[in-house]
């Protein structure tokens, strides 16, 4: 994903970052996507696993809570 951008949050660390206007930078992501899908895969599951409508709905109103106190 885009390095410097929302989705490198999203990705919290379960992606490979690149630089999106660096096509040297883009080759060697996709080269090395292609060497380790497994591992990629793998940790995208695990990520996707913290990234729940409980778990936002959580968040905000803990950020709702502490507004209001």
């Amino acid at each position: 994903t885009s390095r410097g951008t929302s989705t490198e949050e999203v990705a919290g660390g379960a992606a490979l970052l690149i630089e999106p206007t660096d096509v040297d930078d883009l080759a060697r992501g996709l080269r090395e996507a292609l060497e380790r899908p497994e591992e990629l895969a793998a940790a995208g599951r695990e990520r996707v696993g913290d990234l729940t409508w409980e778990r936002a709905a959580r968040a905000t109103l803990d950020v709702y809570r502490e507004l209001a106190s």
